[in-house]
């Protein structure tokens, strides 16, 4: 079965590196896998093997750590032109998972 990985190719080559360098410093996606290893995947986008999680409909999202989670909700948040809590989610977790994202 081909897997479907939410749209790698709308982010930048340079956002794939730093995306990859926050990874590897990561202890709770160190642990993560550690516990659910068939949940998390690597795939290389633009040289850079990025780390994705599995959900249960089988769609695979990067997995953006804690250093760059605040960046990746201002950078949307602009992008969308203050779009509002919900649809700011919405939009992120089509392409991104990170824990207590919600928030």
């Amino acid at each position: 079965r081909e897997r479907i990985f939410a749209n790698e190719r709308k982010v930048d080559a340079s956002t794939w590196q730093a995306i990859h360098k926050a990874q590897e410093q990561d202890y709770e996606l160190c642990q993560l896998i550690v516990d659910s290893p068939k949940r998390y995947v690597t795939n290389e986008n633009y040289g850079e093997k990025v780390v994705y999680e599995q959900s249960r409909q089988g769609i695979f999202r990067a997995f953006i750590p804690a250093l760059l989670r605040t960046r990746f909700v201002v950078w949307y948040h602009d992008c969308l032109v203050h779009p509002g809590g919900r649809r700011l989610y919405d939009t992120l977790h089509q392409f991104f998972v990170s824990p207590n994202m919600k928030r």
